[in-house]
């Protein structure tokens, strides 16, 4: 990796669409907590879920990415509005039928997940919410577009706008005001469908505006042609996210079952390792093009240094990140204004997770680079054994003992997986060049 400065740079611009909506997100978090009751455990059992869809989406931005290189689709520095149209459609249609079964399937998920006493609640917040979905994944697309055209700061002008409008409606909508009724967790959805439809109108006009006539075939074929594009992607990821779903969902019960304080702890403590998985996603997003072009030329040599060069820095990047957050946990845990019990938690969270992130990267990278070799089976085969074999049984015992005990296995079961990980894709790659000589070793908070 020659030039890391440059791909760093592309990794913040990447990751700066994710990074300011959860920053809206920890904004909301830090509203719903200053009303108290049971708003802010409630709020805990959105974290799976959304994670689950942004995740899909960025499914999405990766399969729509690789779906607009070359002349065939931008030429001389504009989209054909034939393949976009089509891309947006696909990206719509799969938002929908998405959303629509997540309303189906929401009141036995959250059940499942300990949120029996929250499903009043929670049942007005995903009323309203469920409709940003179409629009997320058609951002995800347009914001494709946009950075293959070679606006980067524009998508994320766009979204940090949006963002900061949805926090001014946050700021209205969620508080408790003197005469007023509370809305709460209502009022975020209702500011987050505002953020949603705001970006994805200014994306659309963006992208049009870049556009030119051309690329036009007969509909359904180009249709049918560009969902294969996009889900032969973005299914395998699908997939894998399900089980993702499955084991964000098995955290939160365990949570819920030490009570208000730790389910609490985690809603907000989620948020925090999210945002911090972000960049690890986002560096393995920018590599994506180069693992694909050393992968198709056969050059397998060059696919397990460069995949060296991205864990390290991975690594480097998630050790900086999580020494930020140990220094910043005590300001971070009292953003909500939490009971001392939950905020206890939080900073014991805190003080042993992110460092834990980089681990966590690896694997992403792992499953991103087995379904760029076209091996979608290995793929979600990698990603049962990492959150069925190796996090969940953890993390099963551990709810027989308390709170901080499940914390650490959190962390034990990231460091196995994201070892096993490095093992599982050096084999994958190269057989006798195994990248395992070169496995890295995760960045502690005692040597911070």
């Amino acid at each position: 990796m020659k030039n890391k400065l440059a791909f760093l740079v592309a990794m913040l611009f990447t990751a700066s669409t994710a990074l300011t909506s959860m920053a809206k997100a920890m904004f909301d978090v830090s509203l719903v907590g200053r009303i108290g009751g049971d708003e802010l455990p409630a709020f805990a059992f959105v974290f799976p879920i959304l994670f689950l869809l942004i995740s899909v989406g960025n499914g999405i931005y990766v399969a729509t990415a690789a779906s607009f290189v070359g002349d065939d689709r931008i030429v001389g520095g504009k989209v054909l509005r034939g393949p976009f149209l089509h891309s947006v459609l696909v990206s719509l249609a799969l938002g929908a039928m998405v959303g629509g079964l997540m309303f189906f399937l929401l009141p036995a998920l959250l059940t499942a997940m300990g949120a029996r006493g929250h499903l009043l609640r929670l049942a007005g917040y995903f009323a309203i919410w469920l409709w940003t979905v179409p629009m997320m994944f058609v951002s995800a697309n347009t914001f494709a577009i946009i950075r293959n055209l070679g606006f980067f700061k524009t998508a994320s002008f766009i979204t940090l706008f949006a963002t900061v409008v949805g926090a001014v409606l946050s700021f209205v909508l969620i508080p408790e005001r003197e005469g007023h009724k509370v809305w709460g967790v209502v009022g975020s959805a209702y500011s987050t469908l505002a953020t949603s439809s705001l970006s994805t109108s200014l994306s659309l006009l963006f992208v049009f505006f870049y556009s030119r006539r051309g690329g036009v075939a007969a509909f359904w074929n180009a249709f049918r042609d560009m969902a294969h594009r996009i889900l032969g992607i973005g299914l395998p990821v699908l997939l894998s996210n399900v089980l993702l779903f499955l084991f964000l969902s098995l955290i939160t019960r365990v949570f819920s079952s030490f009570g208000q304080d730790s389910v609490a702890a985690y809603g907000i403590n989620g948020r925090i390792e999210q945002v911090l998985l972000y960049f690890q996603t986002a560096l393995t997003t920018v590599a994506t093009p180069t693992l694909s072009r050393l992968w198709a030329d056969g050059d397998r040599r060059g696919l397990i240094d460069y995949t060296h060069e991205v864990a390290k820095l991975m690594m480097w990047v998630a050790g900086i990140l999580a020494l930020a957050a140990f220094f910043a946990r005590h300001w971070i845990a009292g953003l909500p204004a939490p009971t001392p019990e939950t905020y206890a938690i939080c900073i014991f969270f805190l003080t042993i997770v992110p460092f834990t992130t980089g681990l966590q990267g690896v694997f992403v990278l792992t499953t991103t680079l087995l379904n760029l070799m076209k091996r979608p089976g290995r793929s979600l085969l990698w990603s049962a054994i990492f959150y069925g074999v190796v996090n969940a049984p953890i993390l099963l015992v551990s709810q027989f003992t308390n709170v901080r005990l499940s914390i650490v296995g959190l962390a034990v079961g990231t460091v196995i997986g994201g070892t096993a990980s490095w093992y599982w894709i050096g084999r994958e790659i190269g057989g006798d060049e195994s990248l395992a000589p070169m496995a890295p070793r995760p960045v502690t908070s005692a040597e911070g």
